[in-house]
């Protein structure tokens, strides 16, 4: 039903359950103007929850609007449309956060031939039931996933295990390797691909083409990292301390001043796209890795030493305060 004149009204049988709303299709908009104005209806598909809600919709009304000058129409209800979705989405018990922050500002409209409004966006997300599978402690291949889901609020299951449950694990999973992440039945490996699609959930990775492209750019150097560090485990005595050297003194110092100068032309607070992304969330982990002294014949000061702006950088990140609760909770577990 439409509103009366200045207040917004929807028609639902309950939010109770209500679960999330993403980007809106603009397939999912019914916008009918008329002499009166112009009334928007968001049709039930487009609505994810249990019990479901019929449908919402808004009438802006056309008192004092030339109504045969269509642009001057939509420029004035571009506005109201935009904060009466915002206001709804808001409301909504266990709505996600994300995909009301998501939700463009400015939202464009454009004119058909039928010279109706139509509202312009991205599809919605899809609902899927997530499992996320990994060791049990807070750093590794997995990390960059878990902590983008947590701060885009997307439900998952954090299924962790001890070091000595692996060899029973990887028998489950297609490679013999973790992480590996559920969707709904399929298994996926990978974590770059798990990371960057969590990371589209989460509204962590960059919408444009180009600054997707540095995002995984980043994304690729940094995993060229874990993969430089991981060569080296299963080596002990004489040969772990050559094969950490020579990566404390050549290819490490490469790495980490490249990445302190991709932060420095960027504006100098995040990676890329001039916001949070799953590229600052990978890093922020192996940067906190090399830091933490864990990694015998790593020195402890070597960002410190070839590249000080990644360590302001990482405490900037860990201050953030999703990223502070997470570890929080996870320290007092």
């Amino acid at each position: 039903m439409p509103s009366q004149a200045g207040r917004n009204s929807w028609p639902q049988k309950s939010t109770r359950d209500y679960v999330h709303v993403e980007h809106i299709n603009r397939s999912a908009l019914d916008i009918k103007s008329d002499a009166t104005g112009i009334t928007v209806t968001l049709k039930k598909q487009e609505l994810v929850s249990s019990p479901a809600i019929g449908e919402i919709s808004h009438e802006i009304p056309g008192k004092e609007l030339l109504i045969d000058e269509k642009k001057q129409v939509i420029a004035r209800c571009e506005r109201k449309l935009e904060d009466f979705l915002r206001d709804f989405l808001w409301k909504q018990p266990n709505v996600w956060p994300s995909a009301v922050e998501r939700l463009p500002r400015g939202t464009h409209f454009g004119s058909m031939l039928s010279a109706s409004a139509i509202l312009t966006t991205l599809e919605r997300r899809q609902m899927n039931k997530l499992k996320l599978t990994y060791f049990d402690f807070p750093g590794g291949r997995a990390e960059p996933a878990r902590l983008a889901m947590h701060i885009g609020g997307v439900p998952f299951e954090d299924y962790r295990f001890s070091l000595g449950e692996f060899s029973e694990v990887r028998k489950t999973t297609p490679l013999n390797q973790v992480p590996t992440l559920h969707v709904n039945d399929l298994q996926i490996t990978q974590s770059d691909a798990i990371t960057r699609y969590v990371g589209k959930l989460s509204g962590l990775y960059p919408e444009g083409d180009l600054q997707a492209l540095l995002c995984d750019e980043v994304m690729g150097a940094l995993e060229d990292i874990n993969v430089k560090l991981g060569a080296t485990f299963g080596k002990a005595g004489d040969d772990l301390k050559s094969a950490r050297d020579a990566l404390a003194t050549d290819a490490l110092p490469t790495y980490l001043r490249w990445l302190q100068h991709q932060l420095e032309s960027r504006g100098g607070e995040f990676l890329v796209d001039n916001r949070l992304t799953i590229a600052d969330l990978k890093a922020f982990v192996i940067l906190r890795w090399l830091n933490s002294g864990k990694l015998d014949h790593i020195p402890m000061d070597l960002i410190e030493t070839v590249a000080p702006k990644l360590n302001n950088y990482m405490n900037r990140l860990a201050k953030i305060p999703a990223i502070a609760q997470y570890y929080a909770s996870y320290a007092a577990s």
